[in-house]
């Protein structure tokens, strides 16, 4: 899949209406899926905005991993 991603990303700076593309995506960084049980965590007083910087903090970069919210994801 990084393979597929680089190429993908050479072809798209070829094109003379993009610059500078990239991507963030690396099959080497650890990718993470969380479920958020929302009812527990409203009871705790622990809102999305929250986990999200803590979990930043963990990682120890501003880099997060897409949550899901069921089928919406989440930034």
């Amino acid at each position: 899949m990084e393979t597929v991603s680089k190429n993908f990303v050479k072809e798209l700076n070829k094109r003379p209406e993009l610059s500078s593309v990239f991507t963030f995506y690396s099959a080497s960084f650890p990718q993470y899926m969380m479920n958020i049980d929302n009812d527990k965590a409203q009871q705790k007083g622990v809102t999305i905005d929250n986990a999200m910087n803590t979990l930043s903090t963990l990682v120890g970069s501003d880099y997060e991993p897409v949550l899901l919210n069921m089928t919406d994801p989440i930034k």
